[in-house]
């Protein structure tokens, strides 16, 4: 079900949230800018995703580079700016108070559901470097990674998330992907995941 910028900002900034969270469980779904046009509406395209200098404009919604958790966990990270101390209060009709959300910091267990087919459609998933950006600010704290990505790459998630100690991986069987994974610069680089 697609989902409109303005409609998951304000979303998630009614949520109350702690700056340290349990898990954050993520399930695909397309994000559209809010000023979409009589033809439809315009997808949402970071640039860092549109890979081979193809514009934007060229690709169709079977070939859209993914941006939804780029998006929540950046909205997560900037939040407010303020971490929410106890005993704080929200002043009632104090709007003001109300729109922020609040900075989170810590993020123990990831689970995103980055599907390459949905109904027989092919997708494209999130770059390494996508996934990258989107958790180094959490990296520390995460302990539990289940990105559901076929064969990442072992280098992008010890970047993104050097202290985990559960790991689900998922594989295509690609042998190459094998390998890597079983080399020595491969999952054996997680010292606290037990193999």
């Amino acid at each position: 079900m697609p989902i409109k910028k303005s409609a998951l900002k304000k979303y998630l900034h009614r949520l109350d949230l702690d700056d340290t969270l349990k898990y954050v469980r993520i399930p695909y779904f397309p994000v559209y800018d809010d000023d979409g046009d009589k033809k439809g509406p315009k997808h949402l395209y970071p640039a860092s995703n549109v890979a081979n200098g193809v514009e934007p404009a060229a690709l169709d919604a079977t070939h859209q580079p993914p941006n939804h958790c780029e998006m929540v966990f950046s909205l997560l990270n900037s939040g407010s700016g303020d971490k929410k101390e106890k005993g704080d209060k929200k002043e009632k009709g104090d709007k003001k108070e109300k729109d922020k959300l609040h900075t989170v910091h810590t993020i123990l267990e990831v689970v995103v559901g980055d599907k390459l087919e949905t109904g027989g459609i092919q997708r494209t998933a999130h770059s390494n470097a996508a996934i990258t950006r989107c958790l180094q600010p959490f990296s520390v704290g995460i302990d539990i990674w289940d990105w559901k990505k076929v064969d990442m790459c072992c280098n992008a998630i010890l970047k993104a998330a050097p202290n985990i100690r559960v790991l689900y991986l998922y594989t295509s069987g690609n042998n190459a992907v094998l390998k890597s994974w079983a080399a020595e610069n491969g999952l054996l680089q997680f010292k606290k995941v037990n193999l």
